[in-house]
């Protein structure tokens, strides 16, 4: 059986899990700087110009006077990072549904302050868990909120380490049930919300 794939692994029942991903999961950095129209022709042709189109309005209104950012969701087929969250929510009910140890959600959503439309890729969350934002200013900056991101989220995670439970310096992280989903949103203000994506 693979893991959270077709169902929850019994050998990790008791074990408490974090479960998470970034909002820009997977983007496709290929397309970076190529014109609109020539970056939407994959979302056109994974998913069908009846569809492509009401996505592309609304993807327009929302990210008037950014660059290209919507797009780069497209990868492989799919809008990835959409895909990423819903199987973060699958694979946390599976867990809750067994219960036993809880499961905790959290979606980073920090865009790069370095990077033009790179936002929150996938991987970026690490420098700051690992504290190591200084070190990664290439694409983290050098600004005081990315070093109380990291504070916060280095917290949250060193106590989950040592007690199965994350209490982010402040912040009140409730376990994962699938009629709310709460989910700890990492970002500018960190924050639980209840169903992130919908």
């Amino acid at each position: 059986m693979r893991s959270f794939f077709d169902g929850a692994p019994e050998i990790s029942k008791n074990v408490p899990m974090l479960m998470g991903s970034v909002s820009e999961e997977g983007k496709l950095h290929a397309l970076a700087g190529r014109p609109r129209r020539s970056g939407w022709r994959p979302l056109t042709r994974s998913y069908g110009e009846a569809k492509a189109q009401p996505w592309r309005r609304r993807s327009r209104r929302r990210t008037r006077g950014r660059a290209f950012a919507p797009v780069l969701y497209v990868h492989g087929g799919g809008l990835n990072g959409l895909g990423m969250r819903n199987n973060v929510t699958r694979m946390a009910t599976m867990k809750h549904d067994q219960k036993a140890a809880p499961v905790f959600a959290w979606y980073f959503t920090w865009q790069s302050p370095m990077l033009e439309d790179a936002g929150a890729w996938h991987t970026a969350e690490l420098a700051f868990l690992l504290r190591q934002h200084a070190r990664c200013a290439q694409g983290t900056g050098k600004r005081a909120a990315g070093a109380a991101l990291a504070r916060k989220m280095a917290t949250a995670w060193a106590s989950f380490r040592a007690h199965g439970q994350s209490q982010p310096a402040g912040l009140a992280w409730a376990p994962f049930d699938p009629a709310r989903c709460p989910t700890m949103i990492f970002d500018g203000v960190c924050r639980m919300v209840d169903d992130s994506r919908g």
